[in-house]
Parts: structure tokens; C-alpha cells; sequence
């Protein structure tokens, strides 16, 4: 498990991606992104946002190129790791029906969570705490 965050959160480099060796979406794309950034991805429709996303988030193999998370390459992450860096919203509407916006922001403490998936008191403190910060609740209204 990667336990120190180094500077660099994501990185890239000759990145191709797309679903065929033969007929990429793009390739030789490179880039460094810092922890804390914000990063804006723009584009014609079908121009590839998504894929990349894809590819970056681990939900889709790269063509070629290297992908490195926290300094760590991608291939050498085991599962626990993809799930505490990585994740993705895509577009797609999913219907949840009767998530509470608790619910949704307990479900990024499972990465954290032991095999049965269960969060402990801590793990609430941090999502009362995550609510709190943001502002969507005040601390007299616990989860």
C-alpha cells in the first residue's frame, strides 16, 4: 500500500489510449499533475475526454505509454492502492434512489474499509467532518 504522498499525483508520459492498437483515440500524450490541482478536460464530442479518463482512472487498459500514481507505476499497484487513488464520475445518469448525501459521501471511505466493507466510528467522524467542511451541515446534525 502507498502510505507517503509524494508531490506529484498523477503523471503520464507517451500515453495512447483507445480500444485497438490498431485505430487509438490519441497517443503520445504527457502531463504532470500536482496534488491539489484542478484540472479542466476539453473537447469535441468523441474526442477522446472520456477514454482518457477511463485510462487514467484504471477502468480501461492503456495502449501504450506509462501511467504513474502517487510515483508509483500503474502496473505495480495492487487493488488496494487503485482504490484509494483512483476514481472517476462519468456522465452515464445512474439512478440511486432513496442515497442520502451521507450515503454518497460514505461510500469514499470503503476504499478504507476492511474486507467486510464495514465503517467504523472513525470513519463516520471523517464523513461528519468532510459534510461539516463543506458546508452542507452543520456539527450539531451527526450522520
Amino acid at each position: 500500500m502507498i502510505n507517503k504522498f509524494n508531490d506529484i499525483a498523477l503523471e503520464f508520459d507517451s500515453l495512447s489510449i483507445g480500444y485497438s492498437k490498431n485505430e487509438p483515440v490519441a497517443t503520445n500524450l504527457s502531463a504532470k499533475v500536482n496534488w491539489g490541482e484542478n484540472i479542466a478536460l476539453v473537447g469535441q464530442n468523441g474526442s477522446g475526454k472520456s477514454t482518457l479518463l477511463k485510462t487514467l482512472s484504471l477502468l480501461q487498459p492503456k495502449l501504450d505509454g506509462s501511467i504513474s500514481i502517487n510515483g508509483k507505476d500503474s502496473d505495480h499497484l495492487d487493488d488496494k492502492d487503485k482504490a484509494q487513488f483512483t476514481g472517476i464520475v462519468l456522465t452515464r445518469r445512474e439512478v440511486i434512489a432513496n442515497m442520502t448525501v451521507e450515503d454518497l459521501v460514505m461510500l469514499g471511505r470503503y476504499p478504507f474499509t476492511p474486507w467486510h466493507g464495514r465503517l467504523t466510528k472513525e470513519d463516520l467522524k471523517k464523513v461528519s467532518n468532510a459534510l461539516e467542511a463543506t458546508g452542507i451541515y452543520k456539527k450539531e446534525n451527526p450522520c
